[in-house]
């Protein structure tokens, strides 16, 4: 990353614009430009499984306890796969469907995650060779070839069912147990221990396009495995019992006869000499840094770290961090005294003992806005965009009164340190409160409070108020024993509720969620709600909290906080009243046990960014846009001092300010080219009225325009442009998008898809588009976002199908059948195949209403016809092709020929177009409003030679991958100002003698 130092002028250069707006926690981090790789090589040809998060056990933590013997430890809560970037050695066994994998495993619990998963792209869901060891049922899955059908690609069981099973979960959890999984032809086997568990017929041959493999997680880095994992081993052959019980009986894999045709194994006994790191905190190039920390942990190697053999810098200044060891791991820690102001970026210098001598690294970041509770200074920083609302968007609606927006789910607030609950909960009681606003009813936690001992995703005191349907559930020590952990009660129950969904959207209403002993209270406006006894005592490990999400930054609330507090007593009603009649927390009795109170009221006097659009490196910046979104502080921006320059040009941007936020927007005209690379530069003023400068820089994504109004399509993610050819006519300079096998960021973004409007104020709209599938997957082929429709704003959806082979067609929100939706499975339909392969296949889709009246043709012919009587929005402001939004659904597949028309067509139109016409060959009766053809793929950038440059004493050698371009010299001279000297006859190699002083070197056209 590169980045300008600040000028007297304050000019600012960010390394990424998301550090303005924070972005979602940073996993473990493991760069190699940042600390040293960890990885284990396999025995057989040194292949690298690079560890993600996971790390090695100190010595004889492997299966046979003896010293050299480790294994890979992937945490109690899943700290991350080792990932094996090239797993094609495999395909030569697949192809005759025989292979088998060995390991042993200790688990910490029995979560649902894989212990193992081999990505084929031909495979469903890219899974060509996966086991989960167990799910959280308790099941043991293996799958082949994709997922999940009984005949051609699973077989499971219930672990219950193992001759060896103790019955209970320590046989899990407390032993190391033996696992192998084999296939050979249609015959797939599970063993356990040396014994067989599970044998079953598969008929689905294994692929022979294996690209990469994850041990300890799934095929993307996520469904983690809980657990120790030792002597992963894969086979090309099915492995007999004989060569089964030899591994449980301690053969290693490496020593077993050639015939067994090992492929891969991976001892874990090649720990680093110097240690391991497992964390570093901030990660690099975080952009939502707590302001309050830097740590590093690491496990220590030969020389074992002390506060004598480390050290540590901040933005270059030497700093004293306190250095803790726990056997050993070391954790280097360091608090400034003056926390660093939000948004400003700063760089750590760690140096530390290795076997070579003293090794640094060097890492920078980012601080999150932020704020501090008004007990302790406790810090809640700001995550995935999160921000303080304008002056008076507290509840009290006062000048000064601030609160937390989450807007459609972009949180959370994150606090790193809820050890001080522990003190409380010891007494097994506790109160949290807070005012909410709420902008939809969404699935979501308003807040959540980790505990590792508790289950459920660490789920030690958290709240949804509400869940998507609707009922608060209030769940402490885990979820979700109705005795034991959790009570629940949906909001109509409540006697203050007015029966519709404006009570949370309109109004600030206040919560509580206490338990003292036994029993748990719900309390809403100063009223008790809901009352019930859950006998599981509170943890006493609390460790981190999030507010406005679950414990991994999911499940998102999407609205206003104001006031959220933590008592260390359970309030009564009258200390609620108080709370709900608007006296602040502190003026409660010191009864209450006030422990913490986020009052939301410290916003920055200069204000906060809140997005830049496109963001600084970004390499999909939209083509007509540039924004930037700035909250005003406690002094506002005076406009007349706002500026924006792009590519060193001034443009005529426009600032505008709606609720203490203030835009400064640009539309290039003509819009910029796709791939093309710019800078912009924001000048704006200070608190005390000096100037100041924030610059930034992008690359314009790929993009196509629709051939009515030239609405831009923004190609995101691993969606791409097809071939010439590639689409649905297959005639040379027909294109399509292809989206992809994997769930990988894909989308065509339409930016404004406001143009839809015209049609829906008339309660009519159709979308027309054809689709081939690479797979059957949760997806979406377009979805119109509506903010005033529910469903996650679905005003215009269409599911085409789900993965359940069923399309579904959602209006003006989801999914009342009489007013929202329609939907019937594809074997309704008289064309279908009954085969999935039908969808491999191009098939032409329209979807569309007209008043009441909603219609799905498929190939030219009426699929499904219903009535939903909830009226179109006409408010939508973007549009997805491929992409679900909430659902994170993404298309695998291929879409051509997408239009939007203001009509509902006719049955002779939706044939036409079956038939080939296109969109913009209909009648004008038809109403096209937009069409992307998706023949407008951008053009490849130019390329030229790549220099090489090597030293020999004075002398520089000049090489090139390629000729210089005709007409092109090399030239040097002594100076950057000249005289320039022509190399004669020279393009490359060329040799230059640069002498005991410097020398220049540049290319020229003549």
């Amino acid at each position: 990353m590169r980045h300008l130092s600040q000028t007297t002028r304050k000019t600012r250069r960010w390394g990424t614009a998301a550090a303005l707006i924070a972005a979602a926690s940073a996993p473990a981090l493991f760069a190699a430009d940042v600390l040293p790789v960890v990885q284990s090589l396999d025995k057989v040809a040194s292949r690298p499984g690079v560890f993600r998060g996971a790390r090695f056990t100190p010595d004889a933590g492997g299966r046979s306890a003896s010293a050299g013997d480790r294994a890979v430890d992937f945490g109690a809560s899943g700290s991350g796969p080792v990932y094996v970037q090239d797993a094609s050695f495999l395909n030569a066994s697949t192809a005759t469907d025989e292979l088998s994998v060995s390991f042993w495993t200790k688990k910490y619990d029995i979560a649902a995650g894989s212990a193992f998963w081999i990505n084929s792209p031909s495979s469903g869901g890219a899974r060509a060779f996966q086991a989960h060891v167990p799910w959280d049922n308790n099941n043991v899955y293996f799958d082949t070839a994709g997922c999940c059908a009984g005949d051609t690609q699973r077989i499971n069981a219930g672990i219950d069912t193992f001759s060896g099973y103790t019955g209970d979960n320590t046989w899990w959890t407390d032993s190391w147990h033996h696992f192998v999984f084999t296939k050979q032809g249609s015959t797939k086997k599970i063993w356990i221990d040396g014994v067989l568990f599970l044998e079953g017929e598969n008929t689905a041959p294994l692929p022979t396009d294996i690209t990469d493999l994850y041990i300890g997680s799934d095929g993307t880095g996520t469904g983690l495995f809980h657990a120790l994992v030792d002597d992963f081993a894969i086979f090309g052959t099915a492995l007999s019992e004989t060569v089964v019980k030899q591994i449980h009986g301690g053969t290693a894999p490496s020593a077993l006869p050639a015939a067994a045709e090992l492929l891969a194994v991976w001892e874990f006994n090649d720990a680093p000499a110097d240690g391991q790191f497992v964390s570093i905190s901030p990660a690099a190039d975080s952009t939502s840094a707590s302001p309050d920390l830097i740590q590093i942990v690491h496990i220590d190697g030969t020389t074992p770290w002390s506060a004598a053999n480390v050290s540590l810098k901040v933005d270059g200044v030497a700093v004293t961090p306190t250095v803790t060891k726990s056997g050993l791991t070391a954790t280097v820690a360091y608090t400034p005294a003056t926390l660093p102001a939000a948004q400003t970026r700063h760089t750590a210098s760690f140096t530390y003992p290795s076997e070579g001598g003293s090794k640094t690294v060097e890492w920078s970041f980012t601080i999150a806005p932020y704020t501090t509770d008004v007990v302790s200074k406790r810090v809640g920083a700001f995550r995935g965009g999160s921000s303080f609302t304008g002056g008076g968007g507290g509840r009290s609606g006062a000048a000064g009164d601030y609160s937390v927006d989450f807007g459609l789910g972009t949180g959370p607030v994150y606090v790193r340190d809820g050890a001080f609950l522990n003190a409380a909960t010891a007494n097994n009681e506790l109160t949290v409160a807070f005012w909410g606003k709420k902008y939809n009813i969404a699935a979501s936690s308003a807040f959540w409070f980790n505990s590792p001992s508790s289950n459920n995703g660490f789920r030690g005191y958290q709240a949804h108020v509400p869940w998507s349907d609707n009922t608060i559930y209030f769940d402490t020590s885990g979820c979700c024993g109705g005795d034991t952990q959790r009570i629940s009660a949906n909001i109509d129950t409540f006697s203050g509720y007015t029966g519709d969904v404006s009570w949370w959207t309109n109004d600030w209403h206040h919560f509580a969620f206490s338990k003292k002993g036994d029993v748990k209270q719900v309390w809403i406006d100063g009223i008790l709600f809901l009352e019930a006894v859950n006998t599981a005592p509170l943890p006493t490990d609390f460790t981190e909290i999030f507010i406005g999400s679950d414990a991994a930054s999911g499940n998102r609330y999407q609205g206003l906080i104001d006031d959220f507090t933590v008592f260390g007593a359970a309030l009564g009603e009258s200390d609620l009243t108080s709370l709900k009649n608007g006296n602040a927390p502190t003026t409660l009795p010191a009864a209450a046990k006030l422990l913490a109170f986020w009052n939301f009221n410290d916003i920055p006097p200069g204000g906060l960014f809140v997005s830049f659009s496109p963001a600084d490196q970004a390499t999909d910046g939209l083509p007509n846009q540039i924004k930037v979104v700035h909250l005003d502080g406690t002094t506002a921006w005076d406009l007349s001092k706002v500026s924006l320059t792009v590519d060193g040009a001034a443009v005529a941007a426009t600032s505008t300010r709606a609720n203490s936020r203030v835009t400064v927007a640009y539309t290039p005209n003509p819009i910029f080219a796709a791939l093309s690379k710019h800078t912009a530069t924001l000048t704006y003023p200070n608190p005390d009225g000096t100037l100041a400068s924030v610059t930034w820089s992008f690359t314009v994504g790929a993009y196509t325009r629709d051939l009515v109004a030239g609405n831009v399509g923004a190609v995101k993610g691993a969606a791409v442009f097809t071939a010439d050819a590639g689409g649905k006519t297959g005639t040379a300079g027909d294109y399509a998008i292809d989206f992809g096998r994997n769930n990988a960021g894909q989308s065509v973004h339409i930016v404004d898809a406001s143009f839809i409007n015209v049609a829906t104020a008339n309660d009519e709209l159709s979308f027309a588009a054809w689709q081939k599938l690479h797979l059957l997957a949760d997806s979406a082929l377009v979805w119109a976002v509506s903010p005033s429709s529910s469903g996650g704003q679905r005003g215009f959806s269409t599911h085409a199908p789900w993965s359940n082979n069923t399309l579904y067609f959602d209006t003006a929100g989801c999914c009342a059948g009489d007013t929202q939706r329609i939907n019937a499975g594809a074997d309704t339909f008289s064309g279908y195949t009954g085969d999935v392969g039908f969808w491999t296949n191009w098939h032409h889709l329209v979807f569309q209403k007209k008043g009441s009246i909603k219609q799905i043709w498929i190939d030219g012919e009426v699929f499904l016809e219903g009535e939903n009587t909830g009226a179109l929005p006409t408010d939508f402001t973007e549009a997805f092709l491929g992409f679900d939004p909430p659902d994170n659904a993404r298309m695998r597949g291929l879409i051509d020929d997408a239009a939007f028309f203001k009509t509902a067509l006719t049955e002779a139109d939706v044939k036409a177009l079956f038939n080939g016409t296109k969109p913009n060959a209909l009648p004008a009766a038809a109403g096209l409003i937009a069409y992307w053809n998706f023949n407008d793929p951008p053009a490849a950038p130019a390329t030229g030679p790549t220099f090489g440059i090597t030293r020999s004493g004075n002398k520089v050698t000049i090489t090139s991958t390629a000729p210089l371009p005709d007409g092109y010299v090399l030239e040097t001279a002594a100076s950057i100002t000249g005289p320039w000297t022509v190399q004669a006859g020279a393009t490359t190699p060329v040799t230059v003698d640069i002498g005991a002083g410097n020398a220049f070197l540049r290319a020229v056209k003549r």
